[in-house]
């Protein structure tokens, strides 16, 4: 008995791909852009606030890629220059808010494809394991093949769309955490632009 031919394939590759993007974001937005948003500015703030802009870039960049660490690095670029420094925090958070989405809706979008995309493959292989012109000894083997596939891409559409909706649950609140750490690296400027 085969159990993975063409039809079957489809909702295994759609799961694959899904899980591929899940992975690719929880790496980015759980590990490299994490960072300790309130002892970062606390320490941010403190540097600043005794004159010590070189010491406060020196740790942004030691800390990046961490968001907010990026963003932080940038505005210190701009330090001393009122206009430049808000044109970078807002620059900086723009991009870093499109960052923080990316990927997400393609995450959303596979779950909801996955569990369609399976039954419509089930039904497929259900319909060419009945085909007619087959003997019927033939066609009792070849049903039971077929319900076997049927359910297996059923199985892999389920499971797909299930991690689907997890991870996209994960990882939008892994990107609001991300924003909110942004957000505070980027108050801990509000007193110089």
């Amino acid at each position: 008995m085969q159990l993975l031919d063409v039809w079957t394939a489809l909702p295994l590759a759609a799961a694959g791909a899904a899980l591929l993007l899940i992975a690719w974001r929880a790496r980015e937005l759980l590990f490299r852009a994490a960072l300790d948003g309130p002892a970062f500015t606390r320490e941010l703030e403190s540097r600043l606030a005794a004159g010590r802009a070189h010491s406060a870039r020196a740790l942004a960049r030691a800390l990046r890629p961490a968001w907010a660490a990026e963003l932080a690095a940038r505005a210190l670029d701009a330090y001393g220059e009122p206009v430049q420094l808000r044109y970078e925090l807002e620059e900086a958070r723009a991009e870093l808010e499109l960052r923080a989405l990316r990927g997400l809706l393609a995450i959303r979008s596979l779950g909801r494809l996955a569990l369609p995309l399976a039954l419509s493959m089930a039904i497929v292989e259900l319909g060419l394991g009945f085909e007619a012109g087959a003997t019927p000894a033939v066609r009792s083997l070849s049903a039971g093949s077929a319900i076997t596939r049927g359910i297996f891409a059923v199985s892999v559409g389920m499971a797909a769309s299930l991690a689907c909706q997890v991870g996209y649950g994960v990882l939008a609140r892994a990107a609001k955490q991300r924003l909110t750490e942004v957000r505070s690296a980027s108050d801990a400027f509000a007193g110089l632009g």
